[in-house]
C-alpha cells in the first residue's frame, strides 16, 4: 500500500530518535554493571551485560532504516545488512534470557555447583554464550550465501524475507518458532521461581517478602509479553493482521520498543540501586547485588 511521504518521514524520524535517545541510556546502565565490582562479580549480571550489549547492537539497524525512510533510499544497503545482523542478535538475546532465567532458578533454589570455582563457572558461562552466538549466526551465514535474502525497502514499512530465494521461508519459519519457544521457556522458568518463593514463604510463615517476588514477576511478565508479542506480530502477523500502513508501522516499532526502550525503563523503575547510580546518587552497595536475588544467601553467584 502506497504511503504518503510525510508518513515515511515521520516513521524515519521516530526510528532515529528512539535509537539516539535510548541507546546511550542503555549503554550507561551497562557501564554501571561493568564498572561496579558488586555487579560484574555475579554471574547473573554477566549475563545481563551480554543481553544489554546484544540489544544495543540492534540499534544501528533501526537508525539506518529510519534514515532510509527519510531519504527514501538505503545507501549501500546498510539498513539491509544491519538488519541481518539484528536477526542474529534477536535470537542471541532470546537464548541469553533463557540462560539468565536458568541461573536465577539455580541460585534461588540453591542448586549450586559446589565443586566448581567461580572462575570455572564463568568459563562455562562464556563457552555457553559463544556457542549461542555460533548457533544463532547460522541463518546469517545462509543469507550471505545467497540461498536466502532479506529485503529493506524504504517504500515499505516492514523489512521482509525475499521469498524468491529457496531458503527464505524456511529461515523465517525457523526463526519465528525459535523466538516463540524461547519466550515461553523463559516465562515458565520465572513462574517456577515465583511459585517456589511463595511456597518457601508459606513454609516459613513469612509474608513480608512478597514485594521482592513481585518485582521479579513484573520484570519477567513484562519482558515475556514484549518478546512474545514482537515474535508473533513480526513473524506471523502477515497471516492474520489486516494489510494497512498503520498496522505495518505498529509492528515495525515492536522490536525497537522491546529491545531499546523497555529494558532501560524496567531497570530504572523497578530497581532502586541501578536508578541511584544512573542519576549519580550515592551507591547503595548492600542493594547492588540483589537485582535478581531475593534471599541474602543467594547473592554470591
Amino acid at each position: 500500500m502506497e504511503a504518503p511521504p510525510v508518513l515515511h518521514l515521520s516513521v524515519g524520524i521516530a526510528s532515529v530518535v528512539i535509537v539516539v535517545l535510548f541507546v546511550p541510556i542503555y549503554i550507561r546502565i551497562i557501564c554501571i554493571f561493568l564498572l561496579n565490582k558488586s555487579y560484574r562479580s555475579l554471574e547473573c549480571y554477566q549475563i545481563m551485560i551480554q543481553i544489554g550489549i546484544t540489544q544495543c547492537i540492534m540499534g544501528p539497524s533501526w537508525l539506518f532504516t529510519g534514515i532510509a525512510h527519510i531519504a527514501q533510499h538505503d545507501y549501500a544497503n546498510l539498513a539491509k545488512y544491519l538488519y541481518e545482523v539484528t536477526g542474529v542478535a534477536v535470537r542471541v538475546e532470546a537464548y541469553l534470557s533463557v540462560l539468565l532465567a536458568i541461573n536465577r532458578l539455580r541460585i534461588i533454589c540453591n542448586w549450586r555447583w559446589s565443586r566448581l570455582s567461580k572462575r570455572s563457572q564463568f568459563k562455562i558461562l562464556y563457552c555457553t554464550s559463544a556457542a549461542i552466538w555460533i548457533v544463532c549466526a547460522v541463518p546469517f551465514v545462509i543469507l550471505l550465501t545467497g540461498k536466502a535474502d532479506f529485503l529493506v525497502d524504504p517504500k515499505e514499512f516492514l523489512p521482509r524475507y525475499d521469498y524468491e530465494k529457496p531458503y527464505s521461508k524456511t529461515l523465517q519459519a525457523f526463526g519465528s518458532y525459535q523466538l516463540i519457544v524461547t519466550s515461553l521457556t523463559t516465562l515458565i522458568l520465572y513462574i517456577t521461581i515465583v511459585i517456589y518463593l511463595i511456597h518457601r514463604q508459606f513454609q516459613a510463615g513469612i509474608s513480608s517478602e512478597f514485594n521482592k517476588e513481585k518485582t521479579i514477576l513484573v520484570y519477567a511478565l513484562s519482558r515475556f509479553a514484549a518478546d512474545f508479542s514482537a515474535a508473533v506480530l513480526y513473524n506471523l502477523g502477515g497471516h492474520f493482521l489486516p494489510k494497512c500502513n498503520a498496522v505495518d508501522i505498529f509492528v515495525f516499532f515492536t522490536y525497537p520498543f522491546n529491545q531499546l526502550i523497555l529494558p532501560p525503563v524496567l531497570y530504572l523503575t523497578l530497581y532502586r540501586s541501578v536508578r541511584k547510580e544512573f542519576f549519580g546518587k550515592k551507591k547503595d552497595v548492600t542493594q547492588a547485588a540483589t537485582l535478581f536475588t531475593v534471599f541474602p544467601q543467594a547473592t554470591q553467584s
